[in-house]
């Protein structure tokens, strides 16, 4: 299997974690992330210019990385340990998740990520002003806020299990902690979930 992958990616960092974890055995498409931006991957990989892809059976490439985690799981993940096929209840919050991370808490803090982080380090633009960073962070905030008011009872987001949504929420967190600053630690069931994910 062929994968092409971005070590800053919180998707890539999901397959990647399911390709150790049932030791699936993958070649490298890439080394650089840029690669993704140039003509000749448009045009041999993903015309979109975007990562994650793998390359599956009949060498068809799979992009969309809800789509490639489905394959992986579905092919390699014969015990549901981390896709609860057979709990629909489950199965409905992992979809649940998969869309807040993806569509809600991306929203709330693209325009951080965008002026914190992307544009100063990618496009030699202005940092932020202190003034603006302060609200910026402070919108960060309020989307935690409400991941904080909507975790429930469990472990995990999804109950007592961990399960491939957590995951990719983790990894999508990680990245706001580490590339904007944005601080958790007051948010305590979210804090106590990231740290045990850490682990």
């Amino acid at each position: 299997m062929k994968v092409w992958t971005s070590v800053g990616s919180p998707p890539s960092k999901t397959i990647h974690y399911v390709l150790k974890k049932f030791s699936i055995e993958h070649e490298q498409g890439m080394k650089e992330t840029f690669e993704a931006r140039t003509e000749k991957y448009k045009k041999e990989v993903n015309a979109k210019g975007q990562i994650p892809v793998i390359e599956i059976e009949g060498g068809y490439k799979l992009t969309q990385s809800r789509a490639i985690l489905a394959y992986l799981l579905t092919t390699f993940d014969k015990d549901n340990t981390l896709l609860p096929r057979d709990d629909p209840v489950q199965m409905a919050k992992v979809d649940e998740l998969f869309d807040i991370q993806s569509t809600w808490l991306q929203s709330k803090c693209q325009t951080a990520m965008t002026e914190i982080a992307v544009n100063p380090f990618m496009k030699g633009a202005d940092p932020p002003t202190e003034e603006r960073k302060k609200e910026l962070l402070e919108e960060v905030s309020a989307a935690f806020q409400i991941l904080e008011d909507s975790f429930g009872e469990g472990k995990y987001f999804t109950g007592d299990d961990l399960t491939i949504a957590d995951i990719q929420m983790y990894n999508q967190v990680l990245m706001y902690t580490r590339w904007i600053g944005a601080d958790i630690t007051t948010f305590e069931k979210v804090n106590g979930w990231f740290k045990l994910l850490a682990e």
